[in-house]
């Protein structure tokens, strides 16, 4: 069985914070995507809270950015 890294992406929102959990890396500084109708924007990366995560992607909406995640 091969194990894929894990990488906790934290969303936070002016009212609270969401977890996310992907299998994709390469999220840098400044980068945007996309979870559902919305844009985020990399903010920082933190040491991860969950066991088996390799990283923590810290992310918030894009300045304009609506719609559902």
């Amino acid at each position: 069985m091969i194990a894929l890294p894990l990488y906790e992406i934290l969303l936070r929102f002016p009212d609270r914070d969401e977890m996310r959990i992907t299998d994709r890396d390469g999220y840098e500084l400044g980068a945007t995507f996309r979870i559902g109708r919305r844009t985020f924007i990399v903010v920082g990366r933190e040491d991860p809270t969950g066991a088996g995560a390799d990283a923590r992607i810290v992310a918030k909406p894009s300045p304009g950015s609506t719609g559902g995640v």
